[in-house]
């Protein structure tokens, strides 16, 4: 006797609002993070004193971000915390998400409230950064 052969199920994947433990000390910063429409984070941590804080943010449906997307993300995250003086943007192909980008914001303990504060301030800073002749007509994913 044959065991019937079993086809992996694919199932659509959807956003759902759930809890997840992060490191206390960036609490609040992966909230405001998750908190645009499309954006996730799937890993985090803040780092030990002479550590720098690590987020990874992805954009969009698993398996189905085009690049051009994530690079707008990250462009606008640049512009939004290009005052936040140790925040070091990159964005990455590798292991389990080789073909689809994501993010990687690195930055120092000290700047946490400042990219808090960049992120709640970006809707001007991007107004602004829109309505340059070069990227007139762009629609933003932060704001």
């Amino acid at each position: 006797m044959t065991s019937p052969k079993l086809k992996p199920q694919i199932h659509k994947q959807v956003p759902a609002k759930v809890t997840a433990y992060v490191d206390e000390g960036i609490k609040e910063l992966v909230e405001k993070l998750n908190s645009y429409k499309g954006v996730w984070t799937s890993e985090s941590c803040e780092g030990d004193s002479d550590e720098c804080v690590l987020i990874t943010i992805h954009y969009g449906e698993v398996g189905k971000t085009k690049y051009q997307k994530i690079a707008q993300l990250a462009n606008e995250l640049a512009v939004v915390l290009e005052d936040v003086f140790s925040a070091r943007i990159v964005m990455e192909w590798q292991g389990a998400f080789k073909r689809y980008p994501f993010i990687n914001l690195f930055l120092s303990k000290v700047d946490i409230n400042n990219a808090i504060k960049a992120l709640n301030a970006c809707e001007e800073k991007l107004y602004l950064y829109r309505n340059t002749d070069r990227n007139k007509g762009c629609k933003s994913i932060l704001c």
